[in-house]
């Protein structure tokens, strides 16, 4: 923009303000006349940088700190550019003082470095300066403090304590931060005394810690050392004084309770009554009863139980057996509560006793009643009765059917006894058997001997009583004529004989024929039976002698697994004097089926080649030769069925 100048007498004008530059195509015009061109003329900027710098540390008002350059253009606007704790921070301009000084304030404590400035109007690399640094700008230090006395609440709870810290700025106003049991309080504002300590009044008892004060605007050390205060103790506390009686006991409270102040009570008896006397009296039946006292200041309470026994029951109580033998003794337990009672004894049969648990002997039956009186320390008295029965003894006889007796055959026997109070009765036969409340009893003996019955009869109290008697049991004879047999017409006697007893001295014998010999001769089919008799004791057998001469074929068999009639044969028992013997099987077409010759075989199972044949009639044809030379021919048809 052209510029408007005054020439000065030497014929010369000096443009002001500029830069450094290439300035060029420089002229003139005064009026309508203009000169001639020049140029160019070149403006450099002179070369600069700090020369030095200080710094002044922050007050304890925080982040008051300054630090400033020296050596810089006086009065040029100035661009200074530093980092704070590494971190680049936002360039400040501001112009350079005539004493070529620039100050930058408000700075918190910290390190600060690459301090450089910057001319606003310098367009070369001579306008930035070098750089300094780093230099720290640190607070004042913490203005140490201590708690000095502390004064404890003047009664439990009444929060009237102090703390008193020194070590602050006399007449400084201070705010106290702090905890009370590990809990942030509202912060407090004192004045600080001449001798420079604050009292923190109006505490109750507790843990006060981190003390921390502003001392006008600086802050002080933090007291993270606990200080306790403490109330004075409330101690409740009581004793008892009981007058005891038979129904109920009075007892009087006597109040030791302690603490600073005026205390008031409240009692509860554990009945559900109240009170609120000092030292009350009270009437309780008896029981156990959990008494609680509250003490109170009107800022605490605190309490005390305490566990009062009210129970001095006195109750008569006794057992006996309740059954007794005539003349045997009867112990009575005696099961009274008391605390300790003494004892009036009453048997019923004019005798007494002070023993706590007597034994007292019954001369005769009867039933009596049982009186004990028991009687406590109050003294109180309480009476129990018992009925006691006296059974007598008892007599014992025994009867038997006989005292000799056969083996295997049966004796009878009983016994007569009292049966008041009887409990049972038990038989022992001397071999090891007994039998148990049977009376009278059947038995029989399975050896010989001579053996000792014994019946004893058991009683509830009175001893059980035995009676015994010997008797003797004989062998029983033994007989055997032979096993069954079988006869055919014609053949020679078969003879029957008695092979175990023949020459036993003494032995009778009497068959069903009649005849008393120890043998007979047979010639006939039948049945035969022989009785023997030595000393009285008998023993009988008999023999079946079958027809051995025929065959008998049945007419109907059902081969169905169910083991019976499961195969066809000749199955008459008297066929077994066979010598010789075929039998075939046809079907209704005239196929054999099946055949034997097996004189002990089964016969035909209703299978052929292993294949059960189907219901229908079946035609047989049997041979036999029997022993006595006979020859039977049979032949007919058979059904079969499943």
């Amino acid at each position: 923009t052209p510029v408007i100048v005054t020439v000065g007498g030497s014929g010369s004008a000096t443009i002001n303000g500029l830069t450094a530059g290439v300035f060029s195509n420089i002229t003139a015009k005064m009026n309508y006349c203009v000169t001639n061109t020049v140029g160019p003329v070149t403006l450099v900027d002179p070369a600069w940088g700090i020369a030095d710098t200080s710094s002044t540390n922050a007050s304890c008002s925080a982040c008051d700190g300054t630090f400033t350059i020296y050596g810089l253009l006086p009065g040029r606007s100035t661009i200074v550019k530093y980092d704070y704790n590494g971190v680049p921070q936002t360039p400040i301009t501001v112009n350079a003082t005539g004493a070529g000084t620039i100050t930058i304030a408000n700075l918190c404590p910290g390190v600060y470095s690459n301090v450089n400035a910057t001319l606003v109007s310098c367009v070369s690399g001579a306008c930035v300066s070098n750089t300094v640094g780093a230099f720290t700008i640190v607070p004042p230090p913490l203005i140490p403090i201590r708690v000095v006395a502390v004064v404890n609440p003047t009664e439990c709870g009444a929060c009237n304590g102090t703390i008193k810290i020194s070590g602050l700025t006399p007449g400084s106003i201070d705010t106290i931060f702090y905890k009370m049991n590990g809990a942030n309080q509202t912060p407090v504002i004192y004045s600080v005394a001449p001798d420079s300590t604050i009292i923190m009044f109006s505490l109750c008892a507790g843990n006060y810690s981190n003390f921390f004060i502003k001392d006008g605007p600086c802050p002080t050390t933090t007291i993270t050392r606990t200080t306790r205060l403490v109330d004075p103790p409330m101690i409740p506390n009581f004793s008892t004084v009981t007058s005891y009686g038979c129904i109920a006991d009075t007892v009087l409270f006597n109040n030791t309770s302690s603490s600073p102040g005026t205390l008031w009570y409240v009692w509860h008896f554990g009945d559900g009554k109240t009170d609120t006397t000092a030292n009350p009296v009270h009437t309780f039946p008896q029981g156990t009863y959990v008494i609680t006292l509250l003490v109170t200041n009107h800022h605490c309470i605190d309490s005390i139980k305490k566990t009062i026994s009210l129970v001095h029951p006195i109750k008569s109580v006794f057992t006996g057996t309740g059954l007794v033998c005539q003349g045997k003794p009867d112990s009575f337990l005696n099961a009274s509560i008391g605390t300790p009672p003494t004892y009036a004894w009453s048997f019923g049969d004019g005798f007494t006793s002070t023993q706590a648990n007597p034994i007292h002997r019954y001369s005769n039956v009867g039933t009596y009643e049982v009186r004990m009186i028991a009687t406590n320390f109050v003294p109180c008295s309480d009476t129990s009765f018992a009925s006691v029965a006296v059974d007598s003894l008892t007599v014992m006889s025994m009867s038997a059917s006989d005292t000799v007796l056969c083996r295997g055959t049966y004796i009878t026997l009983g016994s007569t006894y009292t049966n008041i109070g009887n409990t049972g009765i038990v038989w022992s036969f001397g071999n090891g058997e007994r039998i148990i409340n049977i009376n009278p009893v059947v038995y029989g003996y399975l050896t010989t001997g001579t053996f000792t019955i014994s019946s004893t009869a058991s009683y509830r109290v009175c001893d059980a009583v035995t009676v015994s008697r010997s008797v003797t049991v004989l062998p029983q004879p033994e007989l055997n004529i032979g096993p069954d047999t079988s006869i055919c017409e014609g053949e020679a006697a078969i003879i029957l004989f008695d092979n175990i007893n023949a020459g036993t001295p003494g032995a009778n014998w009497l068959w069903n024929t009649g005849a008393t010999t120890s043998n007979i001769a047979v010639t006939n089919p039948g049945t035969y039976s022989a009785t023997v008799t030595i000393n009285h004791c008998q023993a009988s057998d008999s023999v079946v002698v079958s027809s051995d001469c025929y065959m008998s074929m049945p007419n109907i068999f059902t081969p169905n697994n169910d083991g019976i009639n499961d195969y066809f044969l000749s199955r008459q028992l008297l066929a077994r004097g066979l010598v010789a013997f075929s039998m075939e099987i046809y079907n209704r077409w005239g196929q054999l089926i099946f055949a034997t010759k097996n004189l002990d075989g089964r016969g035909w199972d209703g299978k052929f080649n292993g294949q059960d044949q189907p219901d229908g009639v079946y035609i047989y044809i049997i041979d036999g030769t029997f022993r006595d030379g006979k020859i039977e021919h049979h032949q007919g048809n058979v059904t079969l069925l499943r």
